[in-house]
């Protein structure tokens, strides 16, 4: 696997290879490149060493309902598979196990909320799926060093008015 992506861009990609295979189509517009990493990558975690994923339907559950209430037996049900096994599984193919992928995982998500707009905090840990913010702010701390406001006005883009003497130290 490398990056996911929406529903929408998965439906998008698949016709777009079906008509390049019945030759209907010319090449598909580009975007401008960018780096796409694979989730061992992003997550900080071993390659994985099957390219077939047998988990693949739980990190599609996770990508769609990542702010709902999702557990370890939901995703291994979607996976055919018992809790046990399928943590086993997990974390062969993966390198980390299903709650620590999910945790990751709700922590990017709201790390691209708090950084493109001034989102309230609150609200940012809700949609993410924390259902308790003070859960939030100390696993948000202990990940990246820092709370969510402050990785929020650090990351946010700048303000057009600055205040004076901001620019003095």
């Amino acid at each position: 696997m490398v990056k996911p992506i929406t529903l929408h861009q998965l439906v998008r990609e698949i016709r777009t290879l079906l008509a390049l295979a019945r030759n209907d189509a010319p090449s598909p517009p580009r975007s401008p490149p960018t780096r796409l990493t694979s989730q061992s990558e992003r997550l900080g975690a071993q390659a994985p060493r099957r390219t077939a994923s047998r988990t693949a339907a739980a990190l599609i559950r996770v990508e769609q309902g990542f702010a709902e209430d999702l557990r370890l037996g939901h995703a291994a049900m979607a996976c055919h598979m018992s809790a046990s096994h399928f943590s086993r599984i997990f974390k062969k193919e993966h390198g980390t196990s299903f709650r620590c992928y999910l945790l990751r995982y709700r922590l990017e998500r709201a790390c691209e909320s708090l950084a493109m707009a001034e989102v309230p905090v609150k609200q940012t840990a809700f949609a993410a799926g924390f259902n308790d913010c003070s859960y939030f702010d100390r696993v948000f701390r202990r990940r990246y060093g820092m709370t969510p406001r402050d990785y929020q006005a650090t990351h946010s883009a700048p303000q057009s008015d600055e205040a004076p003497g901001s620019l003095l130290r």
